[in-house]
Parts: C-alpha cells; structure tokens; sequence
C-alpha cells in the first residue's frame, strides 16, 4: 500500500511500463531490471509489463507480463500502488486514464518536439506526479524535475585486480551512427600519421552500422588495428573490459546519460568520452572528455592516455567515490525516497 505525506510507508504494489525490456538488449531495458531487482529486494511487490516477447522462462524475484491485453494492462494498474514508467509511453498512458494512480516518469531521453506524439509526451510530462530525469541534462528539460543518475549492475561489472591490461582501447555499443564508432577510426588513422603510434581498438556489439564500419577500417589501413569482437554480455563482458586500459565513448549526439561509461569505469577502465549531453555526469571525474565528433582532439587524448599511467590513475582515484551514487541499491533507495517525499 502507498500511504502519503506525514505517514510511513512500508510495503508498495510498484507496477512499471516499459515496452521494451529483456531479451531485448539496451540501457533503457537494463535500467527497468536494475530498478525492478532493487525494489523487490527492498520488500517491495513489483511487476513489469512488456511488449517484448520471450521463448525462455522468467525466473526473475519479480513479475513479468509480457504482451498484456489492454484490460489487462488495466487490471495491473489497479493492482498497483504506484505507476512507473521509463520514458514515456503513449500506448501505456491510455490504459492508466482508467485507473488513476500515483504516476512516475523516469525520463532518459527527451522527446521530440515537432512530432504530434513527442509533443503529447511533453503534454503528459506536465501531468505526472513526480518526474525524475537520468541527468542535469535530462532533467533541465522537464517541469520540477528530480535528478536521479542511472545505475549499473555492480554485482556483474567489477574491477578485477592484478589482471594485466594487455589491450588498448575498447569501444562498447551498437553500431549505429549516434554512437560515433567512427570517430575513434579516423582518431586512430591520425594518431599513426602524426605519431607512429598504432594502438589495438576491439570493437564490442552489432548493429545496422557494421559494414560500414568494417569498410572504413579498409579504407583507412586499420585492419591490423580493429578487431570486431561482436556481442557480450554480464559477465563475459566484465571480463573482457579488465582486459583493457581505455573505454572511448565517442558519442555524436546529446547521450542522456551513458551507463556504458559506468560499466567501464567499474571494470577499471579510463574513459574517454564525447562532451556532450549528460556522458559528462556519467563520465564524473573517473575520465575526460573531448568536442564531440573532433578526431583529432581525440587522438590527442588517446595519445596522452596512452602515453602517461600516472596521469589516468590520477583520475581513476576517484572511481568508488564516484560509483557509490550509482550502485543499484543507492539509485533504488534514492528512488523511493523521492517517491516518498512527493507522495
């Protein structure tokens, strides 16, 4: 039950919307999980509910109806004390007008502003009960709005001690034109034409961009440098970034927030990202960040990273400090505790 303001609140029936979530791969799926295990290990009773199919059997601490009926949908919102969406849905909005409850949006994204529908997500914004952005970015955007920066999964992406660093460079995400992968291969095309240096970049995920990718690697003679590594996930992940020294997220357009540079962070990673949108709060001081899309500053950070151990421990000292807000357990804690003192 939830109980409102100069009262206690024990135990909540929490009920997310969010069309997309696991199997589908994503931070906005992966900040949906980290919130909902939280919560439930907080004593909570949540449920989740999803367009995304799944062939494979849940075993979650949680509920998840995937593919529900619109009285469905319904029937869940009654249910629930509280209603929680992870960016807007629209299609989970009209459900909810039959059942007013307290609503949450926790914002990772902006909306667009010269489409119908983004303007309607602006328009239902105004009429949440508590918004929540992902980022100062996020949340300068949105009516008395509440920063809450993302979590990651600090039970999986960890430092592993005394592994040697014995790759460069690594490069975590889709391969699509917003994540920039590019930058860092004309980056590494100027780093040898103006210094010899030949650093070793490992390519981690998939997506519609590849090929492209893959013919500029030819174009540019970096063949001996790249390697595509395809998809990893949980664990192998982790493993695979204590392997390397330097995380590059070269973003070109305003990232929300940017939990790939958390992971990287966590698994001893120097990070080297775009300064753009919220990537800097991500960022924190664990790394630095260059003009997006400018090659050439970025070669020159590479170089300097690559260059001076000294000058990246300087930075990675501030790695538990800066974590320590983004823990699953603080992001969850730090939610309700919000959600409490709105309701």
């Amino acid at each position: 039950m939830v109980v409102f303001k100069g009262q206690t609140s024990i135990i909540m029936n929490i009920i997310f919307y969010s069309p997309n979530f696991h199997p589908m791969v994503g931070g906005l799926e992966n900040v949906v999980k980290d919130l909902a295990v939280e919560l439930t290990c907080q004593g909570h009773f949540v449920r989740i509910l999803t367009l995304a199919p799944s062939k494979e059997i849940d075993t979650s601490s949680f509920s998840i109806i995937r593919l529900p009926t619109f009285w469905k949908v319904v029937e869940h919102i009654k249910w629930g004390d509280i209603y929680i969406q992870v960016n807007i849905s629209l299609k989970g909005i009209i459900p909810y007008l039959f059942v007013r409850k307290p609503f949450v949006v926790y914002h990772q994204n902006l909306y667009p502003k010269y489409t119908w529908y983004g303007r309607l997500k602006w328009f239902v914004s105004r009429q949440a009960t508590i918004n929540i952005g992902c980022s100062s970015f996020i949340a300068d955007h949105f009516f008395d709005c509440h920063v809450l920066g993302n979590p990651y999964d600090d039970s999986t992406f960890k430092h592993v001690g005394g592994r040697e660093r014995s790759k460069d460079i690594v490069f975590l995400g889709r391969l699509v034109s917003d994540k920039g992968c590019e930058v860092i291969l004309y980056a590494l095309h100027i780093l040898r034409q103006l210094t010899g240096l030949t650093p070793i970049l490992t390519i981690v995920g998939d997506g519609p961009e590849k090929q492209r990718l893959i013919g500029l690697v030819h174009e540019l003679a970096l063949v001996q440098q790249v390697r595509f590594a395809g998809v990893y996930q949980g664990h192998s992940l982790a493993a695979l970034l204590n392997e390397h020294q330097i995380m590059v997220v070269p973003s070109v357009y305003e990232e929300p927030f940017g939990i790939v540079a958390l992971e990287g962070i966590a698994c001893g990673c120097f990070v080297i990202g775009s300064k753009t949108g919220g990537l800097t709060e991500a960022i924190g001081p664990c790394g630095i960040t260059f003009p997006m899309g400018d090659a050439n500053a970025l070669a020159t950070v590479i170089a300097k990273a690559l260059g001076e151990p000294i000058w990246r421990a300087t930075h990675l000292q501030y790695v538990t400090l800066h974590l320590r807000k983004h823990t699953r357990r603080a992001v969850g804690q730090q939610f309700i505790k919000t959600i409490k003192e709105k309701l």
